[in-house]
Order: C-alpha cells, then structure tokens, then sequence
C-alpha cells in the first residue's frame, strides 16, 4: 500500500521527463535544468576570468576576503526603477502620458500598489498566483530569500512545460489565458514576440511578469537597500533574475540609460559573488551613458580584490573613459590635471593589456589612424587573441563604440595610443607581462 501511495504521489506532484528535457532545450527554468545552469555559470565565469584562472587564485584568498559589501554602493533610489520618470525627463510628462493612453481601463480598487514597475490600464486584475517569498537566513544586514511555488502554481508549470513541448505559442497563449500572472508562460511569449520584432508586446510581457514576481514579496525584501539575496542556482528564483535582465535591455532600447543602470545594481545586488547573469559585462555602458562616471570608479576601485575587474577589457576602457570625463577634459569646465594624469596612466594601461581592441574600435567609430594602427603591436594583436576574450572585446566594441565618437575622446585616445607605441619601442617589460597573462587568464 504504501508503495502504490509513493507512485500515485510522484504521478501528480511533478512533470514528466520529457517535459523537463524539454523545458531545458527551450531555455525555460525547469527542476531538472540545473546541470544547464551550471554550464552557463561556469561559462560567464570563464569569460569573466574567475572560474579557470583567476578562480584559482581567488580561492586561495577567499577565506582572508571578506563578503562584499554591496550596501553602499548599490543602493538604489527606487523612483529610479521606473523608466516613465526617465521617459518624463527626456521627452516630457505630456509624451509619456499619451503613449500609456492605450488599451482598457483596470478596475482601480483592485489594483496593487506599484514597486519596480507600474501596472498597465489593460492589465488583467492581480489575484492569488501561487508564487510567494520565503526567508531562508539572515546574516548580519543581509536576508537570504528564496522564492516558493505552491500545489496549483505547480500544476500550471507542468501545463506550461508541456505547451512549451507542442512548439506552437498559441498553446503557451493559453495558459496565459487561464493564469494570467504565471511568469515562466509571459517571459516566453515574450521572447516569442521579440523574435517577431514586436518589441512593445514583449516589453509589456516582461513588466507584467516583474509585477507578478512582485507580488510574492516577502515584508523584508526591499530592493532599494542592496541587502537581499537570491541564490540564482534555485529554479523558483531564476525567473526573477532573467525578467530584471530581459527588463532592463528594453529599458536601455528605449534610451533609458540610468534606469537600465539602477537594475544592474539591484541584479548585481541579488548575487554579487558570483554575477551569474555577467552583469559586470554591460554595466558599465549603463554608467558611461547616463554619466555616473563617479559610480564606475567607485565600482572598479572596491571589487577589485574580489572579482579583478582590471583584468576584462570593457572595464579596463570604461573605466579610463570615466576618469577622463570626470576629470572635465571633455567638457569647457576646469580641467583637473591631477584626473586626467589617473586616466592617460588607466588608458595606456588598458592599451597595453588589451590592444585588440584599438583597430576595431576605431573601424566602428569611422576613424582612421594610419600613424597608430599600422603598427604590429595594435594590427597583429587580435591573431594571438584567445577566442573567450576577443568575444568579451566584440561585445564590448560593438555596444560602446557610441562612447568614443566624441571628436575630444578621440583626440586623447591617438595620443596616449602614441605613447603606448613609444613604451613599446622602447621594449617596456610590461608588454610581455601583460601577453603572458592574457594567455593564462583567457584560455582557449
């Protein structure tokens, strides 16, 4: 008797092994995904120089390091969470009021309070979804959360994990017709929309899914303090993870810049050891852009110990152009010589750690610099690259080659690369130094 229960118990509380298989293979948060998600965290980690290379060192230190503190440096201002105040500035309140006049009216009364994201007019009313917090630990200021997922939230998993299965999005449709607020079924419609370059259908998605993630929040989960934690391995947590991602992409599409900012610091803030999202990789485009240059040298200068940010190449670029125009270089205020000197040494310094980056850089800025790229030390340097890095360097070039246009950016980055060449006639040991630890950071 007891093993006919145990069966008929496992028939009815979980999915099937396809369904499993299957949401692995669609890249949607499943119980079984777990050896994926380890794959893609040692994968970021890899790309970031932690898990092969630096990780070996870091560990030995670890134990003498203590845990971040995040509650300084990210902290958010939570009506900076909201893209609609950015929107407000750029282009006006008027504008922004006319673009959300769309779609029906929401029955007021039933309508949550607003947190990192506003509801819509034509939203369906916010119920019990099934989807709710609990606290695992507290240490110190910081609280270890964990989301949950009750019997019937559940059951609609299975339901999704098996429209996923059909291939066809009207299936998944469907189960957003019958659980509204079920947020695995929203991120991938949304996606689904994005693939089909409907990019308001699917940003829409994406907030409403952050709203009902928002509504399984625990009373001491407050995203502006930087003092909570999410374990990104949890499969329950993950969702609210890939919606603060998806969510601030769309955000930055729209020019939203220091809103895009903002949830970088609260994603990073979820899981800052690790970064299993590589944060670190885009945050400071965010920061260059909306001119929080303070924050970006702020940032580099005390994780440094922790996750070697001298040693990615969108960090070490970023953040010399920081220091240039917090300096006032690039500006008609007074310049301050002492700044300026800090960013010509971090610049020549990224030059000679990470010289793939100067030729493609200046292809995508338009620019030519005959006198500096016709060197070997600049044109040969991508054919000795390691794949890991010169993907980090394209993805940093293609999304940041904006920053450089500025004729006075430009104008300092010939003659510091000047200087690098003249340090490299005169046979710098740095050069080798740096080659030899591109070769054993980013292997092959």
């Amino acid at each position: 008797k007891k093993k006919k229960k145990k069966k008929k118990k496992n028939s009815s509380g979980s999915p099937s092994p396809n369904c499993k298989q299957s949401s692995a293979a669609e890249g949607v948060t499943s119980v079984d995904g777990a050896e994926e998600v380890e794959r893609c965290v040692r994968e970021v980690n890899s790309i970031l120089g932690i898990s092969s290379t630096i990780g070996a060192a870091s560990s030995a230190t670890a134990a003498s390091l203590p845990s971040l503190d995040t509650r300084g440096i990210l902290c958010i201002d939570h009506r900076l969470l909201n893209a609609d105040n950015e929107m407000k500035r750029i282009f006006g309140a008027k504008v922004v009021r006319t673009e959300k006049r769309t779609g029906g009216r929401r029955d007021r009364r039933s309508a949550r309070k607003a947190g990192i994201v506003n509801p819509r007019d034509n939203w369906p009313t916010f119920g019990r979804s099934g989807l709710s917090m609990e606290l695992v630990n507290h240490e110190g200021s910081y609280y270890y959360f964990a989301f949950e997922h009750n019997e019937l939230y559940r059951q609609t998993q299975v339901s999704f994990w098996q429209s996923v299965e059909t291939m066809n999005p009207d299936a998944i449709a469907a189960v957003l017709r019958q659980h509204p607020y079920h947020v695995d079924s929203l991120l991938q419609l949304a996606e689904i929309c994005k693939m089909n370059e409907d990019r308001r259908a699917a940003a829409e998605l994406i907030e409403r899914s952050i709203y009902a993630l928002e509504g399984g929040f625990h009373t001491l989960f407050n995203v502006a303090t930087a003092c909570n934690r999410l374990d990104f391995k949890k499969a329950e947590n993950r969702p609210f993870f890939l919606a603060l991602f998806r969510h601030l992409a769309m955000v930055g599409l729209r020019g939203c810049y220091r809103t895009s900012l903002e949830f970088c610091k609260l994603l990073l803030s979820l899981e800052p050891d690790t970064d299993p999202l590589g944060i670190l990789l885009v945050l400071d485009f965010y920061a260059l852009r909306c001119g929080e240059y303070s924050f970006l040298i702020r940032l580099s200068h005390e994780w440094e110990a922790h996750h070697h940010l001298s040693k990615l190449p969108n960090m070490a670029y970023s953040c010399a152009l920081a220091r240039f125009h917090d300096s006032g270089a690039s500006g008609s205020d007074a310049v301050n010589e002492g700044q300026l000197a800090m960013a010509d040494k971090a610049l020549q310094t990224a030059l000679l750690q990470f010289p793939m980056v100067l030729v493609p850089l200046l292809d995508c800025c338009g620019v030519v610099m005959d006198t500096v790229t016709s060197h070997t030390f600049f044109a040969s340097a991508s054919v000795t690259c390691p794949d890991p890095l010169e993907r980090v360097c394209r993805l940093y070039i293609e999304r940041t080659h904006s920053v450089w246009k500025e004729p006075e950016v430009l104008t300092w980055l010939e003659a510091n690369a000047g200087k690098v060449l003249s340090m490299v006639e005169a046979g710098d040991r740095r050069v080798g130094d740096f080659q030899r630890e591109r070769a054993r950071l980013y292997k092959k």
